[in-house]
């Protein structure tokens, strides 16, 4: 099946232009288990604890251009390091909560609390704002397969080199979400993404 016909519309390379790995493995699985990923499909699920690759030597920063973004990337910089319990955005433990940590950022910007990536993804689709490219702001949604598999949601903080650089919730993935926490990533973790950008001015 085509997954664009659901708004899904992959990122074609990564940031170096190189073809994304085969589907369902991530780069940094095959970085941090090798083969034993291939034998162990699930492994991907855990890729989140990969190191980021480092932007080039004098990499320019994008800059954000819309204020409201520039605000919630700010807040989503500062939660950096914070974990689930005593936080503002709490779920049950046990509970995935990157859509809800997400969601906490952008109250101010009309979303409600959202649980579910899958969900938070829709509502993006649906107002025609996914897009291939990523850009200051944007929500980066991680999936296993096409948009009916979106899992994980994190948000663009910055662009160096041509690479997203993202903060997001409920990481490492295979820790108990109660001791997950929000991480800055120096690039997606899997090739596997789309990306959706809020219209901060109007609350979109």
């Amino acid at each position: 099946m085509d997954d664009r016909r659901d708004g899904w519309v992959p990122a074609a390379a990564g940031p170096g232009g190189a073809a994304p790995p085969a589907p369902g493995i991530s780069r940094r699985t095959l970085l941090a288990v090798g083969a034993a990923a291939l034998a162990v499909p699930s492994v991907a699920e855990a890729a989140r604890t990969g190191a980021g690759v480092a932007a080039p030597p004098g990499a320019a920063m994008t800059a954000v251009s819309d204020s409201g973004a520039a605000a919630v990337i700010a807040k989503a910089e500062s939660a950096a390091g914070m974990r689930l319990d005593g936080s503002p955005w709490m779920a049950p433990s046990g509970f995935g909560w990157s859509a809800l940590f997400v969601s906490w950022l952008l109250r101010e910007h009309g979303l409600p609390a959202i649980a579910s990536p899958l969900e938070l993804f829709e509502r993006y689709r649906l107002a025609g704002r996914t897009q291939a490219g990523p850009e200051p702001g944007s929500l980066v949604f991680y999936s296993t397969g096409g948009a009916a598999h979106i899992h994980h949601v994190g948000i663009v903080s910055s662009m160096r080199g041509g690479a997203a650089q993202t903060v997001e919730g409920d990481v490492p993935g295979e820790l108990p979400s109660e001791l997950t926490f929000v991480r800055r990533f120096s690039e997606p973790w899997s090739e596997r993404v789309v990306f959706a950008t809020p219209d901060y001015r109007t609350g979109g």
